[in-house]
């Protein structure tokens, strides 16, 4: 009888230390979203405090994707910047070049004057044997436009991607001619990623100032002075979500529902 009290004391104290801890991390997590929240400008958010939440949290540290596939040196980047905007963004933009080769990146640079898509996608091509990983499109740089037909809404869409460049080995096609791709053959796998900073279709700033603005932050994070929140949103109007975020991310939201998914919901999510 008295080995079960002990026993019995022992668990209570453990119990009550643990839920004073959690207690304890629970109004530290809110000291430390006050400071955030207080931050107008998220350059000016201290260094360290969203990986702190993460800890506090239990979440564990995100994988190390390169590992996870095999990628082992950096490799060739290759930007194409928008020649018009690029005067206006110089010091940024090279500051960006900076910290790739400072990651160990070799970069290459075209200004993009008269340059098509498919000018684009032949110099990636010729580039890939040796050693291209990816491309960065800042500015206005040519998309390549596809036309699909959707047999499950009876209607033909058209929109422009970007894993025109992405796929180098692939034969896109524009059978009658009208400057949209729609048929497609051969390996489709892509061989390098592909980014975009395009902001020029964005109504609350100058495309130059936003660029600017994008490069400094984008400093600030590789450098370490500025952490991203450990959360995601998934804004989602066809179900078929996997949750596979909540892999990676500790704060994970997810919104599927065509009749809430507008723009407008968006903008103020």
């Amino acid at each position: 009888m008295y080995k079960k009290i002990v026993v019995f004391a022992i668990l209570f104290l453990i119990g009550w230390a643990t839920v004073e801890a959690s207690s304890q991390d629970s109004l530290k997590i809110v000291e430390l979203q006050r400071i955030i929240a207080e931050c107008k400008d998220p350059l000016k958010v201290p260094p360290g405090i969203f990986k702190e939440i993460a800890v506090l949290r239990g979440v564990e540290p995100r994988p190390d994707f390169k590992v996870l596939r095999g990628i082992k040196d950096p490799g060739l980047v290759h930007l194409f910047v928008d020649s018009y905007v690029y005067p206006a963004i110089q010091t940024n933009f090279d500051q960006f070049v900076a910290d790739l080769q400072a990651e160990g990146y070799t970069v290459s640079i075209t200004q993009v004057v008269t340059e098509t898509a498919e000018d684009i996608r032949a110099t990636l091509q010729s580039e890939y044997a040796s050693g291209l990983v990816g491309v960065i499109l800042v500015g206005e740089v040519p998309a390549a436009w596809v036309k699909l037909f959707a047999m499950t809404h009876n209607y033909t869409s058209h929109f422009p991607t970007d894993y025109f460049y992405m796929d180098l080995d692939g034969t896109w096609s524009d059978n009658d001619a009208d400057d949209f791709y729609d048929s497609f053959s051969g390996s489709m796998e892509p061989e390098i990623w592909a980014g975009r900073i395009t902001p020029s279709f964005c109504i609350f700033g100058d495309e130059v100032e936003l660029l600017n603005q994008y490069f400094t932050k984008n400093h600030a994070y590789r450098t370490g002075s500025l952490a991203l929140p450990d959360r995601a949103l998934g804004y989602i109007e066809i179900p078929w979500y996997i949750p596979h975020l909540d892999d990676v991310y500790g704060d994970v939201t997810i919104v599927i529902d065509e009749d809430v998914t507008t723009a407008l919901d968006y903008k103020y999510m």
